[in-house]
């Protein structure tokens, strides 16, 4: 019913069900807040976990279910405090200090976010997306050459991975290392090709360099083509 939009309908059943579920009715509430989760009825699918919660507070998997219901109605503070109470039952989940981060990172947090993503890596070291969001925020928080470090051992494990030297020179121009970052951004045209993301990323560090005419002539080089693109 709700998958096909007729949610009064589902919300009479919905009420029918609590009405004569007396064994289970944490396990009640709790799938019903992920179906209506899972058609975006978000405020409705909170109060069905919290209301699941009062009968079982210990329930990590409604938790965490609650704080992914808070991260897309936009309140990341509730999502942290939900997070929070996973790790109180279980202070070595992964997906919880993952998702920690993740919210820090979302927020402008940067520090917060690494020392979540951290305590995520002392658990599992080997999610290279972590690892990559990890240097993001190293990267914002004006520690270049620590996410360099990082990056240059994922390229160790996966040498064709061109997202590593597009991160890696935009790490090397965020501390004015100007050369390096055309070396990466070569590399990751070789492995990508001709791409509009690698040309704006080029004449961005030729900006900086003052080398004005060859920024200026990549630019044309996809300019008409491109005219609606921001950048």
């Amino acid at each position: 019913l709700l998958h096909l939009g007729q949610i009064d309908e589902a919300d009479r059943v919905a009420r029918n069900i609590l009405f004569y579920e007396n064994e289970f009715l944490d396990h009640a509430l709790a799938e019903l807040g992920f179906n209506y989760l899972d058609v975006d009825q978000y405020e409705k699918a909170i109060d069905y976990f919290n209301k699941s919660l009062e009968l079982n507070p210990l329930n990590a998997d409604v938790m965490s279910d609650l704080g992914y219901a808070y991260e897309l109605t936009g309140d990341f503070s509730g999502a942290i405090v939900a997070y929070n109470k996973v790790l109180d039952q279980d202070p070595y989940s992964y997906v919880a200090w993952f998702n920690i981060g993740r919210i820090y990172s979302m927020t402008n947090e940067y520090e917060k976010a690494i020392d979540a993503f951290d305590f995520a890596l002392t658990i599992d070291d080997s999610d290279s997306d972590l690892l990559k969001l990890k240097v993001h925020c190293l990267m914002l928080s004006g520690r270049g050459m620590e996410a360099i470090e990082i990056l240059k051992s994922l390229k160790g494990e996966t040498p064709t991975d061109s997202s590593l030297y597009y991160l890696m020179a935009e790490c090397y121009l965020g501390i004015n290392m100007y050369d390096e970052a055309l070396e990466c951004l070569s590399i990751y045209e070789e492995i990508e090709g001709d791409t509009l993301t690698g040309k704006i990323k080029k004449a961005s560090i030729l900006l900086e360099q003052n080398e004005f005419e060859k920024a200026l002539e990549i630019i044309n080089s996809c300019y008409e083509e491109n005219m609606s693109v921001s950048d």
